[in-house]
């Protein structure tokens, strides 16, 4: 997920050359020109910046704006894929339980998830390595990290969650939003969340318990 606070947003009524300008020939990490309501900051339509050819850019641009859709911060990856194939859209909206923008997720970003076997959510969004070693046996790694990149690291498993990054088996295992200082334990792994950057950007240290005698 993208958190909220890394979001360019444009509020209507908006001109192409004003978008150009605002973005400054710089392309918005999600590769997606997000439309807010007239009054308000809740994002409801999406253009795929990316997909925009020398045709359409300068006159049909604001044909090429879909709908998003909206799910629960809980929703699994795999639900919000199956969810964005059935209704031919591009863009989910992710709330939290008071209804409120934490976030965005993209087709682009889990087809990029799913197949990716290099580079990690962590680098491609953050600029910074998935899984850096601090000591022996432990390590920090972020919300992003994905949970194939533990299970090739650590020969581990994680096939009965449904979640495909850290910071998703966390919310999984804790049944709200990770907090500073928050724990859990999966199998012999052991997580704290050590910050919480703006929007529910996770540090996370990793370490792994000592086997019961």
């Amino acid at each position: 997920m993208r958190p909220r606070s890394w979001l360019k947003t444009f509020r209507p009524p908006v001109t192409f050359e004003q978008i150009l300008c605002e973005l400054d020939g710089t392309l918005p990490r999600s590769g997606y020109c997000l439309l807010t309501e007239p009054d308000s900051d809740e994002i409801v339509s999406a253009l795929c910046l990316t997909r925009l050819t020398a045709e359409n850019m300068a006159t049909a641009w604001q044909e090429q704006f879909e709908d998003v859709i909206y799910v629960p911060w809980s929703t699994s990856v795999a639900e919000v894929f199956d969810r964005l194939q059935q209704t031919h859209r591009k863009v989910a909206v992710v709330v939290n339980e008071f209804g409120e923008t934490i976030g965005v997720i993209t087709i682009d970003d889990i087809i990029a998830t799913l197949f990716s076997r290099e580079q990690g959510r962590s680098r491609g969004l953050l600029n910074r390595r998935e899984l850096q070693k601090l000591g022996d046996n432990r390590w920090r790694l972020t919300g992003l990290t994905s949970l194939r990149t533990l299970e090739r690291k650590f020969n581990v498993s994680f096939r009965k969650y449904s979640s495909l990054t850290v910071g998703g088996l966390l919310r999984e295992k804790l049944e709200r939003l990770p907090r500073v200082g928050d724990r859990c334990q999966v199998e012999m792994m052991q997580f704290r969340v050590v910050h919480v950057e703006a929007e529910h950007a996770l540090a996370i240290e990793l370490w792994f318990a000592e086997p019961a005698v």
